[in-house]
């Protein structure tokens, strides 16, 4: 499953035979809390590790794979301010984020004005940061791909497209129905359904209670559904 993914594999097999040629592969911040990357090894990056990654592409030099991690943290939001707003340039979010052995690269943060507490209390608000490794996946990502799409400039088109679609995602699954007073805000996690504790995959597992035995339903249902169509 950490090596050769078949559903995403076919996914991405697919999309390639409709022209897509970049794809924006997303994972949660590994093992932490925070955005520590640069202790961790290939074995501990799971879904995006270099093996995956390999198997993904599947020889093809002209698919472009951009690795993302996300996490989100909440912080106190002094004086007014926008409901949304997000940071793209590199060069200030590094100075939030500095990793010396240059592997980590915080490159986009999205805030969103909805507060956690109450009117009495100090009360946060919370981020989603994206960042991505550099120096990691040699041999099997160029790391120039990584550098063009997620971390030059802002005149660069490709980062500026990659990033608006990482917005227009955000947007898409907003916190809740805008109305005369209040806009859009962007939603914090649009991942919960599909990554993490609240995802479909985690609710998909029941326990039989021998020696903490895990039944998979959506593993057994696409097994079925592999035999009914081959």
């Amino acid at each position: 499953m950490y090596r050769n993914p078949t559903a995403i594999v076919t996914q991405i097999h697919n999309l390639y035979q409709e022209g897509y040629r970049h794809f924006l592969y997303i994972a949660k911040s590994p093992y932490t809390s925070t955005l520590n990357l640069t202790t961790a090894d290939d074995e501990s990056l799971y879904f995006a590790s270099k093996s995956v990654l390999k198997n993904l592409k599947g020889g093809k030099t002209d698919i472009k794979i951009y690795p993302i991690f996300f996490d989100k943290y909440y912080v106190v939001k002094l004086g007014a301010t926008t409901t949304s707003l997000y940071i793209q340039d590199t060069a200030d979010l590094t100075n939030l984020f500095t990793d010396n052995s240059q592997k980590s690269v915080v490159f986009f943060n999205l805030f969103n004005g909805i507060k956690v507490g109450n009117d009495e209390e100090r009360f946060y608000h919370g981020v989603v940061s994206y960042s991505t490794l550099l120096n990691t996946y040699d041999t099997v990502i160029d790391d120039q791909d990584i550098r063009q799409g997620l971390i030059y400039d802002q005149d660069n088109k490709l980062k500026q497209d990659i990033l608006q679609y990482l917005t227009l995602f955000h947007f898409s699954r907003y916190e809740k129905q805008p109305t005369k007073s209040e806009k859009i805000n962007l939603k914090l996690d649009p991942y919960e359904t599909i990554i993490g504790d609240s995802s479909v995959a985690k609710h998909s597992l029941f326990s039989l209670g021998i020696k903490k035995i895990e039944f998979n339903s959506l593993g057994f249902l696409t097994e079925v559904r592999r035999h009914l169509f081959t």
